[in-house]
């Protein structure tokens, strides 16, 4: 496994919560924030920043039909590779 210096481009030492039920907010580790796919509060304020599979510095690109409110992880970048490839 090749080892990727993983990129922040928010602070880290600030309180990062992310809605997981509508309302609902939890506080999470910085990487379950950067790769969180809903709506991400820094310090109590909305960030509006990228979202990147997680363990990667991959930018993700959501499509219509994608979950709201759930971490994107790697196995969505294989998914992606598998359909791009015809394989399932």
């Amino acid at each position: 496994m090749n080892k990727v210096k993983i990129y922040y481009d928010f602070p880290t030492e600030k309180e990062l919560e992310v809605e997981y039920l509508p309302d609902k907010w939890a506080r999470v580790t910085c990487d379950t924030f950067r790769s969180f796919y809903g709506k991400r509060k820094i310090q109590g304020e909305i960030y509006e920043g990228p979202i990147y599979y997680s363990d990667t510095n991959k930018i993700y690109h959501p499509k219509k039909s994608d979950k709201i409110n759930s971490i994107i992880g790697r196995s969505n970048i294989n998914s992606l590779k598998r359909k791009k490839y015809g394989r399932t």
